[in-house]
């Protein structure tokens, strides 16, 4: 059993701890936009489809710095990249609402750069994570980590609507942009790429193994070199096409849930920007909650001697088809937004499911290319999100009264495609260095 470590183990908690925060800053600053783009619309008068373009100009920078910031994390210093663009992608969050001023290519614009400084967090998380946390405690981890994001668009959805009715929507950009300067300071501080020794792992001692692996795998100072990647080795592998699928589904399904739930409640039910978001903030709790608690049981099944892809898998099934048939049961029609915001909960609920499923097979493919691994398919899942959040734009202006039916009812059959490619092809082995 691992001993506790001594002053090494408390820096590498905080800096577990540290990504936590950064991912829960990276949503508030993400989801922001969700709320403000209400009030935004009444005042600047943007259409639905408008909508749908603001909501998915972000992605467009994040689906290609998630594949750009993959390669620079193999070669460059997670601290610092990770660093660097926490206050870019502040700065950008602070100029949202004088660009929106401006005009509206000009908050596209805005939008897109600071959704291209942000993809480069959950990329780089892979490098940090797999230097500081032993392999059997990793899942938690990492559901801990990336149920930041789930953490920052809950505090997103209560904090925002106060903002609006007390200062003005300007004031969600300028408080949330804040936060991540605040956050750099303790990162500088306290943040390494990589443990001296096994002591310095979170939160016990590393395996010997797991310290031989980091201790020899040093940063590389070279400039990352595109062509030494093996990408046609990463497109090829069935188990990564199923991961590649399965990103897709999930992303189409929580990105459109991200993007448009508030407007679903108000434009469905009659809510204002404030009770709209209120009730829109449950099913990202209990999204919070499951993915953590799913942590802790994929790495017990693990420790007791189940294999990884098994567990990756099994999770998998419950991340895909529950949230898939919970929003079968919204499209077939709630009376009330109580009802809804129950469905919409289990579904946001069973989908933190695939923190340790799909999302987690990074640390099983990969290495060194863990990071490309995480940026390739993040990028692709993003992308297809940020198509459907557009199309959604047009198909709610098309279809003002069954536009959210038919959404939900493709997201359900995408959900069950992405599930099936995940199942036959995945079985958690390493494949790449």
């Amino acid at each position: 059993e691992a001993e506790e470590g001594g002053s090494g183990s408390v820096q590498g908690v905080a800096i577990v701890f540290l990504c936590f925060l950064v991912t829960v800053i990276c949503a508030l600053d993400r989801a922001a936009m969700s709320v403000a783009i209400l009030p935004m619309s009444g005042e600047f008068g943007y259409s639905d489809a408008d909508k749908g373009v603001i909501s998915s100009a972000y992605f467009w920078g994040y689906v290609v710095s998630n594949v750009f910031s993959g390669v620079l994390g193999t070669s460059v210093s997670p601290k610092l990249l990770l660093g660097v663009s926490v206050v870019l992608w502040s700065a950008f969050t602070l100029l949202t609402p004088a660009s929106a001023d401006l005009s509206l290519p000009a908050l596209l614009a805005c939008r897109a750069l600071m959704g291209f400084c942000e993809g480069t967090c959950l990329p780089t998380m892979q490098a940090v994570l797999l230097s500081w946390v032993p392999k059997k405690e990793r899942s938690r981890a990492l559901s801990l980590v990336t149920s930041g994001i789930t953490a920052g668009t809950v505090g997103s959805l209560f904090l925002a609507p106060m903002l609006v009715k007390s200062f003005g929507w300007q004031s969600v950009f300028y408080v949330f942009g804040a936060t991540g300067f605040v956050w750099t300071l303790p990162w500088l501080a306290i943040a390494e790429d990589k443990p001296k020794s096994a002591e310095d792992c979170a939160p016990y001692a590393c395996e010997i193994e797991d310290i031989e692996d980091l201790l020899v795998d040093k940063i590389d100072d070279s400039p990352p070199d595109w062509t030494a990647i093996p990408w046609g080795e990463i497109f090829k592998s069935r188990a990564m096409q199923g991961v590649i699928a399965c990103a897709i589904a999930h992303n189409v399904g929580l990105i459109l849930m991200l993007s448009w739930l508030p407007t679903y409640f108000a434009s469905t039910y009659g809510l204002d920007v404030t009770n709209a978001a209120a009730v829109s903030a449950p099913p990202w709790i209990c999204s919070f909650v499951v993915a953590n608690l799913s942590g802790v049981v994929a790495d017990g099944l693990v420790e007791r001697g189940f294999e990884a892809g098994a567990v990756r898998r099994g999770f998998q099934l419950v991340g895909s088809v529950g949230p898939s048939l919970c929003l079968l049961k919204i499209a077939l029609g709630q009376k009330t937004a109580e009802e809804a915001t129950f469905w919409f909960a289990a579904a946001l609920g069973l989908a933190g499911c695939s923190l340790v499923g799909f999302n987690a097979a990074p640390q099983d493919m990969a290495r060194r290319y863990a990071p490309v691994v995480y940026g390739t398919f993040n990028a692709i899942g993003n992308l297809a999100g940020s198509l459907a959040v557009w199309l959604a734009g047009f198909a709610l202006q098309a279809n003002p009264t069954t536009g959210f039916q038919q959404i939900f009812f493709v997201a359900v059959l995408i959900y069950w495609l992405g599930a099936a490619a995940f199942l036959g092809s995945y079985r958690g082995e390493r494949e790449f260095a």
